[in-house]
């Protein structure tokens, strides 16, 4: 199969497992056709957002942003017990990490709208370290539409 024809069939892959995702919300089922896409983070970039925004959030959180995505900004904070991003990190004063379950990093879009993009990550660092993975990934994508 030629490359070009080889990409598009993967890019159906995962947009097939993330209507699997949609429909079902069934984790391991989504997570193993995902592992079964070689080259995944290429076939990602080259994917929707709509659809990997998902996958990513729920099934694979080392997924990156396609490059579609249309994001204003990346940013990371603390969630609470429902899983609602509860203020940026910046915004977090008096608190200690131990005061929060779990964080997330979530991205910024034009209508100051947040969106999740990773979350149930256990410490500040591990979610702004993430945040930086992303934003980098935004940063490339926002200079190449330029």
């Amino acid at each position: 199969m030629e490359k070009n024809q080889e990409n598009t069939f993967f890019v159906g892959a995962l947009w097939a497992a993330s209507v699997v995702w949609r429909c079902h919300t069934d984790r391991i089922i989504v997570g193993d056709l995902l592992k079964e896409i070689p080259d995944i983070d290429d076939v990602a970039k080259i994917s929707k957002e709509y659809d990997i925004q998902p996958l990513r959030r729920n099934v694979m959180q080392t997924l990156p942003l396609a490059q579609d995505a249309t994001y204003e900004s990346i940013s990371y904070g603390p969630l609470d017990r429902m899983g609602r991003l509860i203020c940026d990190h910046t915004d977090v004063t008096g608190k200690d990490e131990g005061d929060f379950d779990s964080f997330c990093v979530y991205a910024v879009e034009g209508n100051n709208d947040c969106q999740v993009l990773v979350d149930d990550l256990y410490s500040k660092e591990e979610a702004e370290d993430r945040a930086r993975i992303f934003s980098e990934q935004l940063t490339q994508i926002l200079a190449a539409k330029q």
